[in-house]
């Protein structure tokens, strides 16, 4: 019991049975008061209780499940906000992207998924920078990324290991 309770088998078993839900913050346009898109926000809640982001994105990292994580989210929130009719064409879908996943090139894999690809979104890719980018291996696959439609940003720039000699790299 104690072992099924854990929270790395909770968060493993969670990407499987539907444990994660996403969570849409407004993104807004500071002059004309109007929501132009939304950041996408992990969360996670079984049979045994909520679990915070400061508790299972380690996990999810530690376990090498960044990758099966993302696209769980990708499949989940395209379906979620697809099915939304009334937001328009234009509407910026801001979506978090582990650095591991830069630096293992899984991202190379995003221009592949035709739901993305074909989404009548703007889908950003925000880099998370609470871990190290090597950004002469990143460099390659954000240009892949950006010549296939995708915008990129960093996610809370100035808080992890991001400078501004990183940024302009």
């Amino acid at each position: 019991i104690s072992a099924r309770r854990s929270t790395r088998v909770r968060v493993r078993k969670g990407l499987s049975k539907s444990s994660f839900y996403w969570t849409y913050q407004p993104i807004i346009c500071l002059q004309t008061g109007k929501i132009v898109g939304c950041e996408v926000l992990a969360r996670f809640e079984d049979k045994y209780g909520a679990l915070f982001p400061d508790q299972f994105i380690p996990l999810i990292r530690k376990n090498n499940l960044t990758w099966s994580f993302t696209e769980v989210m990708i499949a989940k929130v395209l379906e979620e906000l697809t099915a939304l009719e009334a937001l328009p064409k234009d509407f910026k879908v801001s979506l978090n992207i582990f650095p591991c996943d830069v630096e293992q090139g899984n991202v190379s894999l995003l221009p592949q998924i035709t739901e993305l690809t074909n989404s009548r979104f703007i889908i950003c890719l925000e880099i998370t920078e609470d871990e190290y980018l090597d950004t002469s291996i990143a460099h390659a696959h954000f240009r892949t990324l950006v010549e296939s439609g995708f915008n990129l940003s960093l996610d809370d720039f100035g808080t992890g290991y991001s400078n501004l000699r990183n940024l302009q790299n």
